[in-house]
Order: structure tokens, then C-alpha cells, then sequence
């Protein structure tokens, strides 16, 4: 076997050598090779320093003639054995003697090395040791930390074992709290007993799976008591082993989260009823955009309908002045119709008068009254074109009528 270097370069040594030459020559190499190294000259000064040294300084291992002055390494190694039953101890001496080699055995004294010693042989042995000791000590820990952490777990966690079988072989008192069986019931009855109706069989054939590939397996469950009642709990479900490292079982550590579950339910309840509200109000909203726009367009209708009418009043409005106009051109015909009119009467009954009184100038008369007659003709022809005239004009002022009565009616 190898000396590991790296492992003695960890330990603090006790030697304890009466023989000057012996105790030097092993201090040297010890120097180079632990990492602290305390020496004592016999078994009193051992003692005196393993007492006066343990407070600041912890010993790995203690190696130590038997036969010195003052004190021997027996007796040593009994006083000793009053503070620490544990400390490895190796005993070095130059002959074998049966009586020494029991007592050292009831002592729980770890090795006996015969002088001369070989050096090698001795680091190997107290490598061998201290590597065995520390890991002793390491499991030691691990399983008071374990037992220190279960201890804490079970206080405040819900706490089960099961075989292979999945049969309840440990609970914890909470877990019977929560649940409401009792231990008895619990023990021997299969992991199902706290199985909830709703929990969907593809989530424990996935749970199972991780399980028997050795894996953790995390994740939240639903439960049931004996009472019926609902129970949620956030579970992490490992493998537990035997000595030879096989599978033997399962522990599951759960913590209860029913009021936070609860709560995520009720709040998860409140989102989806605030989430229909929303959609309500939204399709609300939207109708009444739509609603909004239908008026808006209305006004904009209403706007261009106004627009418009104005428009046909400045039309009806130009019309009517028109109307008014041509009426007053229509009067002015009139007038000069009937003066024409009068004048054609006037002359004929002067003509008249002359042909009476003077029939001598009947032929002056017949000249006059050809002459008249012409006049006549001419008048009747402007009395014609003016009645045409009035005629149009007249049609004028009707269609000015109807539109001004078409204007007025879209006003109303």
C-alpha cells in the first residue's frame, strides 16, 4: 500500500519516545511528513501535554513506547482513556510480552509495532487508521446530522416509510394528526390508504417510475383523511437503502399546503371571474363604440342634411328674387301694353270721328285709315309678341313659384 501523502499532511501527532537517538531520528521524518507533530520525552510528559495541548489541539493519533520512565505507556494510555475513548493509539516497543499485548487489547489500543520499526510499514498503518477513524467519525456526523435533520423534519413535516410493496412501515405523528388514522391502522396498509379520487393514475405511474430508477421524485399531492377531508401537501418521495446498497424501501417527507392550495384556488377562481368581466364589460364597450360611431355617422348625416338645406334656401332665396324681378318686368309690360292699347283706341276714334264729319276726305280718310290699319296691324303684331311675352314670362314666374315652394318645403 502507497503512503498517502496528502492524507498525513492532515494530521497532528503525539510522540512519545524516551530513547534520545530513536526520538529524533522519528521526529525528523514525522516533521516532513504530518502536519503538526508534538513530542514528549516519556509517559508523564505525554500525559502533560495531551492534557495541556487537547483544549487548543485535536490529536489524530498518539504513538508511544511502552517501557519509559516517570510514567510507562500503559499507564499513559489509562489516563488518558479517562478524557477520550477513542483516539487512535499505536504502541511501539522493543520485545513482545503477552501481558502488555492484553492489556493494550483491553485499552482498545489500535496497533503494536515491534522495534526497529520500519518506517513505511508505520505510515501506512497510521494512514490506515486515521483514514478509517475519520471516516467512522464523517458516518458518525452523517448520522447524527441525519438524525438532528429528521428529528427537525419530524416536527414540521408529514413523515411515512414503505417497503417495496409500497406498505406503510414508519409514520410520524403528524402524518396520523393530519391524516386521522391511527399508527396502528397506518402500519402494514398500503401508501393508497391516503390516496385522494381526483389524483389522475398516469401521475403516480410517472411517480413510480422515477422511483424504481432510483430518482427523487418532487411534487404536489392531493390526499384524503379518514374523515373524507381534502388535503393537499407539497411531497418529495426518495429511496431509502439497506447495507448492501439495494433499494429496501422508500421515505416520503411532505409539508402541508392546504390553505396556500385553497388560496391559489380561490385566487385562480377570482381570475377567471375577473377575466368574464373583462370580456363583459369589453363586448360592452365595444357596443357602445359601435353605438357611438351609428351617432356620430347620424350627426355627420345630420350635418351634411343642414349643409344642404342651406344651400336649396340661398337657391330658394335667389329664386324668389328673381321672381321678383321678372314679376316687376311683367308689370312693366303690362303698363306698356295697355298704353299702346289706349293710344290704338284713341286714334281709331279719331279716325272715326273724321270719317263722319268729313266724308269729302274719305279718301284722305281711306288713306288715313289704310294708313291706321297699318298702324294697327303693327300694334297687334307687338300686342302679340307682348302677350307671347307675358305668356313666358308668366311660365317664368310659376316655375320661380315651384321652386320657391320647393324650398321652403325642404326647410320644413
Amino acid at each position: 500500500m502507497e503512503i498517502n501523502q496528502a492524507l498525513l499532511q492532515e494530521l497532528t501527532i503525539l510522540y512519545v519516545e524516551d530513547d534520545e537517538r530513536i526520538r529524533e531520528s522519528f521526529t525528523s521524518i514525522f516533521n516532513k511528513l504530518f502536519k503538526n507533530v508534538t513530542v514528549a520525552v516519556d509517559g508523564e510528559d505525554g500525559l502533560e501535554k495531551y492534557k495541556t495541548l487537547k483544549k487548543d489541539k485535536k490529536f489524530d493519533i498518539i504513538v508511544s513506547d511502552i517501557n519509559m520512565p516517570n510514567l510507562n505507556g500503559m499507564e499513559m494510555l489509562k489516563e488518558i482513556r479517562e478524557f477520550d475513548q477513542e483516539i487512535p493509539f499505536i504502541f511501539t516497543t522493543a520485545h513482545a510480552d503477552s501481558s502488555y499485548l492484553l492489556e493494550a487489547i483491553n485499552l482498545g489500543v489500535t496497533h503494536y509495532l515491534i522495534k526497529p520499526i520500519n518506517i513505511k510499514y508505520m505510515m501506512v498503518q497510521v494512514q490506515d487508521i486515521c483514514a478509517k477513524n475519520n471516516a467512522l467519525e464523517k458516518l458518525y456526523k452523517t448520522q447524527k446530522s441525519n438524525e438532528t435533520y429528521l428529528d427537525i423534519i419530524n416536527k414540521v413535516a408529514i413523515v411515512s416509510k414503505t417497503d417495496m410493496h409500497g406498505e406503510i412501515t414508519y409514520v410520524n405523528d403528524i402524518f396520523c394528526d393530519i391524516s386521522g388514522y391511527t399508527r396502528e391502522e397506518l402500519i402494514g396498509t398500503n401508501q393508497r390508504i391516503v390516496r385522494h379520487q381526483d389524483m389522475p393514475t398516469k401521475l403516480f405511474d410517472t411517480l413510480w417510475e422515477d422511483l424504481r430508477a432510483g430518482k427523487v421524485w418532487h411534487g404536489k399531492l392531493k390526499n384524503k383523511a379518514k374523515n373524507g377531508t381534502a388535503y393537499y401537501v407539497d411531497a418529495s418521495i426518495f429511496p431509502t437503502y439497506d447495507a448492501d446498497e439495494s433499494v429496501s424501501g422508500w421515505m416520503a417527507v411532505r409539508f402541508l399546503i392546504t390553505q396556500a392550495e385553497e388560496e391559489k384556488q380561490k385566487f385562480y377562481k377570482n381570475v377567471v371571474s375577473n377575466i368574464k368581466t373583462y370580456k363583459q364589460t369589453q363586448n360592452q364597450l365595444q357596443h357602445r363604440v359601435i353605438e357611438l360611431e351609428s351617432k356620430e355617422q347620424i350627426v355627420k348625416n345630420i350635418d351634411l342634411i343642414q349643409e344642404r338645406m342651406l344651400n336649396e334656401k340661398d337657391k330658394s332665396d335667389k329664386a324668389r328674387q328673381q321672381l321678383m324681378v321678372t314679376e316687376g318686368e311683367v308689370c312693366d309690360l303690362k303698363d306698356k301694353l295697355n298704353h299702346v292699347v289706349s293710344s290704338s283706341n284713341d286714334k281709331a276714334r279719331k279716325l272715326a270721328t273724321k270719317i263722319t264729319s268729313d266724308k269729302t276726305t274719305l279718301q284722305k280718310q281711306n288713306k288715313a285709315l289704310i294708313s291706321l290699319k297699318q298702324q294697327n296691324d303693327e300694334s297687334q303684331s307687338v300686342i302679340s309678341n307682348l302677350n307671347i311675352e307675358v305668356e313666358r314670362l308668366t311660365k317664368r314666374v310659376r316655375e320661380l313659384e315651384d321652386v320657391v315652394n320647393h324650398g321652403d318645403l325642404n326647410n320644413q
